[in-house]
């Protein structure tokens, strides 16, 4: 898992260097991925806390969301796939 900040703006990618938390989550698989988020989706107490989050103008975190499955790729990464 990973989070960023970005340090500028990109209107074209409709990224705000002011207002824009990017965050990286690992899974053994895309099977594992769904199964984990359909869990956390499936709790009521999870469900309930989101909701009044999101609901509420004042607390409000996520504007967008984008989901983009990526995997390393060649020998200059440091991250490595445990299976």
């Amino acid at each position: 898992m990973g989070y960023w900040i970005p340090q500028q703006s990109d209107p074209e990618l409709g990224i705000s260097g002011e207002n824009t938390f990017i965050y990286m989550r690992g899974y053994p698989s895309r099977e594992e991925r769904d199964k984990r988020l359909k869990a956390a989706h499936d709790d009521p107490e999870f469900g309930e806390v989101v909701t009044k989050q999101e609901q509420n103008p004042a607390t409000k975190l996520i504007i967008k969301a984008h989901n983009i499955d990526m995997v390393p790729n060649g020998t200059y990464t440091a991250i490595t796939i445990i299976r």
